[in-house]
């Protein structure tokens, strides 16, 4: 096994972008932050740190852009060997990592390596589901209708994108936050749903060359248990499939058994167990 670095997504994708497309709706973060990541290179923007372990052809790939956790991908018989050599590979560079999200058998023996080469200790933060959908069911009429968000509603979108990072994270950094939403507005993938007024909210991000991922799924309290996320989910997505692309693809936490009820009954099938580990 040889561990290679990258630099830049550009060379990155040309090498290891048949691989990750095995699986390219388990990929959707990997291969879809990539992909942002080398646009922006092309306008002018630096590269984040991307390797792959490869055994004559790749086996593993990882990405980060700092200062957020490893994203990380690998053939699952070969999920310990890697762990193991990434580990060594990206603390012996002194790179910082402060997590690591990845495919379950992958997570552990990273983990447990990264702090016998660092110190302290980790947990398991989050287990999450990769999901996909190729077809839509439709809910049951909730009223309303879906809409893309304009820049009057910046304010707006904030105050949810912050409400759903603490919900979803734990943790709502406000400039973070306010860039993303600068973002999803100039490019017109975050959407509301209105009746009378916005009720839910979801975005449509992270193209890759078939699927495109829903994310940023909100609904405040007061407007719960009436409809109105299966309806704005289910319409984006059936945009999304309408619009060309042949899925549609989210993550969500397995704990919350709302969520994944309310998609799966829309359609989404689950394809792939991920875990977050963190340092304390």
């Amino acid at each position: 096994m040889e561990i290679r670095s990258y630099p830049d997504a550009g060379s990155f994708l040309r090498e290891n972008i048949a691989f990750l497309e095995q699986e390219e709706a388990a990929n959707n973060m990997l291969l879809g932050l990539a992909l942002g990541l080398k646009g922006r290179e092309e306008g002018g923007h630096t590269a984040n740190f991307l390797s792959v372990v490869r055994s004559g052809w790749p086996i593993f790939c990882a990405l980060q852009t700092p200062p957020r956790n490893l994203i990380a991908y690998g053939l699952n018989e070969e999920a310990s060997a890697t762990a193991h050599l990434a580990s060594n590979f990206f603390s012996s560079r002194g790179i910082e990592i402060p997590g690591v999200f990845g495919l379950k058998p992958f997570i552990e023996p990273f983990a447990g390596s990264w702090v016998a080469h660092k110190g302290g200790a980790w947990e398991m933060k989050r287990e999450m589901g990769a999901f996909k959908l190729d077809g839509v069911t439709m809910p049951a009429f909730s009223g309303g209708r879906l809409r893309a968000a304009e820049k009057n509603d910046e304010l707006l979108a904030l105050d949810w994108i912050m409400a759903f990072n603490r919900e979803a994270l734990g943790e709502a950094d406000e400039e973070q936050c306010r860039k993303l939403v600068g973002s999803l507005l100039k490019q017109r993938c975050l959407f509301f749903w209105e009746d009378s007024a916005p009720v839910s909210m979801a975005a449509a991000t992270r193209p890759t060359r078939n699927g495109i991922t829903i994310n940023a799924v909100y609904t405040p309290p007061a407007h719960r248990g009436k409809g109105y996320a299966s309806n704005c989910v289910a319409r984006l997505s059936q945009n999304m499939l309408d619009k060309g692309y042949r899925f549609c693809s989210l993550f969500t936490d397995l704990k919350n058994p709302t969520s994944n009820k309310i998609y799966q009954a829309i359609g989404y099938r689950k394809v792939a167990d991920f875990v977050e580990a963190v340092w304390v």
